[in-house]
């Protein structure tokens, strides 16, 4: 039986949730210092966003999904009214601030040694089951994939904007990008290893996900030559090759 091509995505998302543990004492002590920030509800709501702040921002909200998608939210109102390096900018940083607003990370904190125990022991279906049950618990994953995909530059009608957007922007950030845009879409199509084997066609892409999804995948290919950059470069290369995206 053929692995779910799936499983190799999440064990990719397992590494920056887990290095980002390193980074936890000293962001609970900047997150203490937010005060009031720290404690409000953010469903629904938009943190005001510039060029010189987002970072800041993308920073102090990391390990609270609703927070970075209010986050993301305030990034979408900003690019509407940025022009030039601030826009591409702020495009760049959307890529940070929607993966932490998807949660992806903290719920494969949770799941990792379910998925390599069942990875171990060669049981497709534990593993299809985790991941797709990963996926439906992210209950911000489809508004962020929306926001990111009218945030970023549309390949084809402003292809000077979307390559000045993809040489402002690391591989590896790209690539967390059009993982969340396909997870997105497998969450509304039967499920991750439904969705890869019998929904998604990279030559036919269906919709404005998919297409921005091929088109970062394409520009990490151009970032990472094959055979070339770091292991995690490679990594990175290797599953977006598997999935069909290069």
């Amino acid at each position: 039986m053929k692995k779910p091509r799936f499983r190799r995505i999440v064990l990719f998302l397992a590494l920056p949730a887990v290095f980002s543990l390193f980074f936890t004492a000293c962001t609970d002590f900047f997150s203490t210092s937010l005060g009031s920030w720290a404690a409000r509800d953010w469903s629904g709501k938009t943190i005001p966003v510039n060029s010189d702040n987002v970072h800041d921002l993308i920073a102090q909200a990391e390990n609270d999904p609703d927070m970075s998608l209010a986050v993301l939210r305030g990034i979408e109102d900003a690019v509407s009214k940025a022009s030039g390096k601030d826009k591409t900018d702020l495009q760049s940083a959307a890529l940070e601030a929607a993966t932490n607003a998807s949660g992806i990370g903290n719920e494969i904190i949770g799941n990792v040694g379910d998925i390599l125990k069942a990875s171990d022991e060669d049981d497709n279906g534990k593993i299809s089951a985790i991941i797709n049950s990963t996926i439906d618990s992210l209950g911000n994953l489809g508004e962020t994939s929306d926001i990111l995909v009218r945030i970023l530059p549309d390949p084809d009608t402003d292809p000077a904007g979307f390559q000045a957007f993809l040489d402002n922007s690391a591989a590896e950030d790209l690539g967390m990008a059009a993982v969340i845009l396909l997870a997105a879409e497998s969450k509304n199509n039967g499920g991750a290893d439904e969705y890869l084997e019998n929904g998604f066609d990279p030559a036919n892409p269906k919709n404005d996900n998919e297409k921005m999804a091929l088109a970062l995948a394409q520009g990490v290919g151009d970032k990472i030559g094959a055979g070339t950059g770091s292991d995690g470069e490679k990594a990175l290369r290797d599953i977006l090759e598997e999935l069909g995206l290069l």
